[in-house]
């Protein structure tokens, strides 16, 4: 089954909410979460918290 057909509502406007949903989603959580380095120690940092938590190095 479908969101369109378990709403009751056209497919283009299940489309919308969705793209509008998402979007709203990214405005409010990438300011936190999706933060680029700002300096090379924070580049170092990132890369030794992802070799020390996941045991994958990284090359930078």
């Amino acid at each position: 089954a479908s969101l369109s057909f378990n709403f009751r509502l056209g497919h283009s406007s299940v489309c919308n909410i969705i793209k509008e949903s998402c979007c709203a989603i990214w405005q409010a959580l990438q300011p936190e979460y999706d933060k680029s380095p700002d300096s090379p120690q924070d580049w170092m940092k990132n890369s030794d918290d992802l070799e020390k938590i996941w045991n994958f190095s990284n090359c930078i």
